[in-house]
């Protein structure tokens, strides 16, 4: 998992973006509005991580803002982006999402 934001990261510095916006290829119920939202925020709060909650769950997509782009880089493992994520909790929007979609995990039971 580390690999692909790791990747991720290298090209939007390369191409100087502002955010990358991360999915789960394993939750494909996402809604659209509850996307629109996160990208909404993320214009609104350039420098931080907008991540949805249903209800007290973690959800996707998750921006992460151009300052954090070095940090995801270093990233190793199969841990995605939840160390940088954690090491930055004050930089943390949580975006209540009604959206039970954005937490659905194909492989996973809710």
């Amino acid at each position: 998992m580390s690999t692909s934001i790791k990747l991720s990261a290298f090209e939007a510095i390369k191409t100087d973006s502002d955010s990358i916006l991360l999915f789960l290829a394993d939750m494909p119920k996402i809604k659209q509005k509850a996307v629109q939202r996160v990208l909404q925020s993320m214009q609104s709060h350039p420098e931080r991580i907008i991540r949805p909650f249903y209800n007290t769950i973690p959800g996707f997509p998750v921006a992460i803002p151009k300052i954090l782009f070095e940090e995801l880089t270093e990233l190793k493992g199969d841990i995605g982006a939840k160390p940088v994520i954690e090491k930055h909790k004050d930089r943390l929007i949580k975006l209540q999402c009604n959206d039970i979609g954005s937490i659905f995990d194909i492989d996973k039971d809710i």
